[in-house]
């Protein structure tokens, strides 16, 4: 059976919607709803999963979480893209990391604990200033429409003694006037998430 073959069932995406509605709605809830039992609703889902089609997860609200977006978009010389994707895909600061086909080949989503961390990421993180990267601009999210929830990294992994981004916290005047928080995937993080 193929992955177009999986959404061709009806029952599938009515499954799907449901779960993208509310991830925690029950099989039974689901079963009763469709009419048919819970086992099948089972069925349906694990194959789903094992397509690779589907993954259950928690979602957070950034807005809730008091926390900001910042969208960066890069031009990276094409002998530079491989390796900056490889580094910044353990960044847990990144929720979003993506290739694109045009001017700007990267796009990256991520997220800043306050106005200082944000002006931080926007001015002089790595991931504008690393070698490979043509171009860059940063936008700051206003307000996030949908989705309201998104997969962010909780709690941060702080088990490194650098930063994936190859600088330096200890070395950077906002983190050592204590404006940034410095990198989540050190120990030397300070912030409260």
């Amino acid at each position: 059976m193929t992955k177009r073959d999986i959404l061709s069932d009806e029952r599938r995406k009515e499954i799907l919607q449901m779960l993208v509605e509310n991830g925690r709605i029950s099989l039974v809830e689901i079963a009763k709803q469709l009419g048919i039992s819970h086992v099948a609703v089972y069925k349906h889902i694990r194959q789903l999963i094992d397509k690779d089609l589907l993954r259950v997860q928690a979602n957070i609200n950034p807005k809730k979480l008091g926390t900001h977006l910042v969208l960066v978009i890069l031009e990276v010389h094409e002998e530079a893209l491989k390796e900056i994707m490889s580094k910044f895909k353990e960044c847990p600061r990144i929720i979003l990391l993506a290739t694109m086909v045009g001017g700007y080949n990267v796009v990256a989503l991520m997220i800043a604990e306050n106005e200082d961390v944000l002006k931080s990421i926007s001015t002089v993180c790595a991931i504008r200033v690393l070698k490979g990267i043509r171009r860059s601009d940063v936008y700051i999210i206003a307000d996030l429409a949908r989705p309201e929830y998104l997969p962010i990294k909780l709690p941060f992994p702080r088990n490194r003694e650098s930063p994936l981004c190859e600088r330096e916290c200890s070395a950077c005047k906002m983190y050592v006037e204590k404006k940034c928080l410095g990198s989540p995937a050190t120990k030397y993080y300070r912030g409260p998430l």
